[in-house]
């Protein structure tokens, strides 16, 4: 076993995997809120429309 073999591991690999998925999302939250303050958006408007 791989990571199986680690006591702390084989305990804790739900809460692992969050952390790891959490971490991944990062990077694109915290890109989506500095293009939100800066005012950027996605460009569509709902006054916009016709």
């Amino acid at each position: 076993m791989l990571l199986g073999g680690i006591p702390f591991i084989a305990h804790n690999i739900d809460v692992l995997v969050i952390v790891i998925v959490a971490v991944s999302v990062l990077p694109v939250v915290i890109a989506a809120v500095r293009r939100r303050r800066a005012g950027g958006g996605t460009g569509r408007s709902v006054e916009g429309r016709r």
